[in-house]
């Protein structure tokens, strides 16, 4: 079973933007850095960075709300 934390942040991936979810997931799943992201989706650094930062800070709003709105 997993545990609530995952179960938490697996909703807040499903509620993202799409494009939010995959560099999530390429940066902190696949660990890879920023170039390698630039490189693999064909996008400048200064866009993935500031798309990550954008993510970020849609998945912490996100999972806030979800976190309070849970009934577990």
């Amino acid at each position: 079973m997993e545990n609530l934390e995952d179960v938490y942040v697996s909703r807040v991936l499903h509620l993202l933007k799409p494009n939010y979810t995959e560099l999530l997931l390429l940066r902190y799943d696949e660990t890879l850095s920023h170039e390698e992201i630039g490189f693999l989706l064909d996008m400048k650094l200064n866009t993935v960075n500031t798309t990550l930062y954008r993510a970020r800070k849609a998945f912490k709003k996100i999972y806030l709300e979800v976190k309070e709105n849970d009934d577990i």
